[in-house]
């Protein structure tokens, strides 16, 4: 695998990382990555990114949960909410 100007040459097989999910950490190293921001109301909005992934070999997923209002009438926050993944911008490829 080369890496020229932000591009990868060759391939990259997931042999080459800790594990086959492209995750940082492992099951013993719990990753310090922080992936995703909120943007728009945080209050309008819930994140959780607690290992309790429903997927068996990737125990690291979204979850986000948009409040509208309590009347039920679906009245959700103006301008929108979300999240935003910066991506990631390092690896050590040995």
């Amino acid at each position: 695998f080369e890496e020229i100007n932000h591009a990868g040459a060759g391939g990259l097989w997931a042999e080459l990382v800790s594990n086959g999910g492209f995750e940082a950490g492992g099951p013993n190293v719990p990753s310090n990555i922080e992936p995703w921001s909120i943007i728009g109301n945080e209050s309008s909005l819930i994140v959780s990114t607690d290992r309790s992934s429903c997927f068996d070999r990737n125990k690291v997923a979204l979850r986000i949960e948009v409040l509208c209002d309590s009347q039920g009438a679906g009245s959700c926050p103006d301008g929108g909410v979300g999240i935003y993944n910066p991506g990631f911008w390092g690896m050590n490829i040995e």
